[in-house]
């Protein structure tokens, strides 16, 4: 029984770690497509 509880709560751990790095992964790109933008619109000026 302690053997699928842990399985569980391992499989519960992967999957909101799973969800935390598609996160903080798509905050990244949206930062760096900011900083692209300030870039691009530098350039301009």
């Amino acid at each position: 029984m302690k053997h699928l509880e842990r399985a569980a709560k391992n499989e519960q751990a992967k999957s909101s770690y799973a969800a935390l790095v598609r996160i903080f992964g798509n905050e990244l790109k949206r930062q760096r497509e900011e900083v692209l933008i300030k870039k691009s619109n530098d350039k301009e000026d």
